[in-house]
């Protein structure tokens, strides 16, 4: 049902998604030899359009693997939840979990140093146009 390109989850709710993310994120802990297998169906969900589900994605892939390619799939996603939203508060949080990646995956942020500076421009230059 997961590992399908034609998968349904991805068209339920953003609930529906957050709890199929909760049980693959307890069955990769449970079940290490299922774990890539579970992965791919993570990577799948993120590219979710909701912002929650993209979130915990990100929370999740970092929690369960130190993989480069995996960690760049997760700032994707936190990257494109700080597009997606409008709210501060939501990129000031999104922000504070990419740079607590830098401790283990200075490397790997190198290569989105400079979208993480244009996200930031952008709100500044939004922020001063609305003042």
């Amino acid at each position: 049902m997961l590992a399908g390109e034609d998968d349904p989850v991805g068209e339920m709710g953003d609930i529906f998604q957050l709890v199929v993310l909760e049980m693959l994120r307890k069955l990769c802990r449970s079940d290490p030899s299922q774990k890539q297998r579970l992965m791919n169906a993570i990577f799948m969900m993120s590219n979710s359009k909701s912002s929650s589900v993209l979130f915990e994605c990100a929370n999740t892939i970092t929690q369960l693997t130190t993989a480069p390619g995996a960690i760049k799939i997760a700032i994707n996603s936190y990257l494109n939840l700080m597009h997606a939203t409008n709210d501060n508060n939501v990129k000031i949080i999104v922000l504070d979990k990419i740079l607590s990646l830098r401790k283990h995956f200075a490397k790997v942020l190198e290569d989105y140093t400079t979208d993480i500076l244009n996200i930031i421009k952008d709100e500044t230059v939004v922020s001063l146009e609305i003042n």
